[in-house]
């Protein structure tokens, strides 16, 4: 079994404790930032600090994830078992061979080296016992069903229908129920029904391919698309429910949208595909026609980081879990809430109105705010204007007074000055006394206009004017 290649064989034939340690030197690529999720809590040995242990609730080496009905489960490869927790990381069961103590065995129920891990709408669980070469079925609190693969599921390898050799992933669809197998040693996918029996298969082979590819990690959509990672091209490829390829997406890189020997997938109620992209230590999230979406993660030990992914779960709405692989550990992830949307409702002025009283004894207006704003008050005056306006003129008669000028209502504003001044929401009053924005006001008719503008920056429309008479 090969990590981190992309040799066309590098996979085939190779012990599988030995693809462990080749993942373990995953190259450290550069930091990737969460978009969409923000980390929750962790769980594992020592406070989940990358410390590897075999009691209740400690990892060696997790997997794959997968969560159902309210229990997540977790494939613990080192320790050739699998752990059953809530839905928040407390412990609840473990099963394998000595009740789950470590110890490999090839018995009804116990593990060497469990994979990938799916489960049905009934809750059934389904393992990949990749080193024993089956898949075996359990109830939903680990009760033996079903082991399926060559001479019965004894753990020996085979090529036939419905055998495997080192079966690395599982996936339920959930509308037929039936089993995808990503059957890694042979370079195809297996289909079965839910009691086991062989219904079809295809290879990993897309369009233009030298050669077969090595299928790591597999997930079924709602539509029943099948979604497989590929450690060979570095890639998602994806399939009818026939076999008959659809696209493909990823190339060897660390940019966003590329891959470094991707393990498990997972879909989500929206067609969102998730990847644990192992040698870069993140998760991407890509659309089902492959187009980048945001990557999750960077290298380290420190909460909402990854040292090589192999497992990720989007099951429950809102929530992401991760299988840390190199730092023994899960990880849950919770959905950012959406930014806030930006406040586009103007504030309002209504009851703009002045007192009537003479200019040097004061007056005043007052108004009203919708919401707390700063209100900018211009003050103007008709300015004289001669010549015909607004189609009409009128004629001063006497002997000085030979020009047309325009009717008041026509003649140009001309502004005086402006003032601002922090309203808040409900009525208002301003007070003035000769002067208006620091001009004196004689008397006569002018001209005042308000625009609010609230926190956000957005003004009211239209400004609201009103006429001050001055006597």
């Amino acid at each position: 079994m090969p990590a981190r290649s992309t040799a066309p064989r590098v996979l085939s034939g190779a012990p599988f404790a030995l693809v462990l340690v080749l993942l373990a030197l995953s190259l450290i690529c550069p930091p990737r930032a969460a978009a969409d999720f923000t980390f929750d809590f962790k769980w594992g040995a020592n406070f989940a600090d990358g410390s590897s242990g075999s009691g209740n609730g400690e990892f060696l080496l997790p997997t794959d994830v997968v969560y159902a009905n309210g229990n997540v489960y977790v494939s613990d490869l080192g320790n050739n078992r699998i752990q059953r927790f809530t839905f928040d990381g407390a412990y609840l069961q473990r099963w394998g061979a000595g009740g789950g103590s470590g110890a490999p065995g090839t018995g009804d129920g116990e593990f060497s080296s469990p994979f990938g891990i799916s489960t049905d709408g009934q809750g059934n669980v389904y393992v990949a016992d990749a080193d024993n070469n089956r898949v075996q079925k359990f109830g939903p609190l680990g009760q033996f069903i079903a082991r399926w693969g060559a001479n019965g599921g004894n753990g020996s390898s085979g090529v036939g229908d419905a055998e495997f050799s080192n079966p690395f992933s599982v996936a339920v669809d959930p509308s037929s129920g039936h089993v995808y197998v990503a059957d890694t040693g042979n370079s195809r996918i297996q289909r079965l029904d839910a009691s086991g029996k062989y219904v079809a298969q295809f290879p990993m082979q897309m369009p233009g391919d030298v050669f077969p590819g090595t299928p790591a990690g597999i997930a079924v959509g709602a539509t029943g698309d099948v979604y497989v990672s590929d450690l060979s091209y570095q890639r998602v490829a994806k399939f009818n429910a026939a076999g008959q390829p659809l696209g493909q997406w990823g190339k060897p890189g660390s940019a966003p949208g590329e891959l470094s020997s991707p393990f498990e997938v997972d879909v989500d109620g929206d067609g969102n595909v998730f990847v644990a992209d192992f040698g870069n230590d993140r998760v991407q999230q890509f659309d089902s026609s492959g187009k980048h979406l945001y990557s999750l993660g960077s290298s380290g030990k420190a909460a909402g980081q990854f040292s090589g992914p192999t497992g990720v779960a989007a099951g429950l709405p809102g929530r992401l879990y991760v299988a840390d692989r190199g730092n023994n550990r899960a990880q849950s992830f919770v959905e950012a809430p959406p930014p806030d949307e930006p406040d586009v409702t103007p504030p309002q002025i209504t009851d703009l109105r002045a007192s009537t009283v003479r200019h040097k004894r004061g007056s005043s207006f007052t108004y009203r705010l919708s919401e707390d704003a700063t209100v900018t008050f211009t003050i103007s005056k008709r300015k004289l204007a001669f010549g015909k306006a607004c189609g009409k003129s009128s004629k001063l008669r006497g002997k000085h007074h030979r020009h047309h000028h325009a009717p008041w209502f026509c003649m140009p504003l001309s502004p005086l000055a402006n003032l601002t001044t922090e309203g808040k929401q409900g009525d208002n009053t301003y007070l003035f006394s000769g002067r208006l924005g620091g001009v004196r006001l004689r008397p006569g008719t002018y001209r005042l206009s308000a625009v609010a503008t609230d926190a956000a920056g957005n003004e009211s429309d239209p400004a609201k004017t009103l006429l001050i008479v001055l006597g």
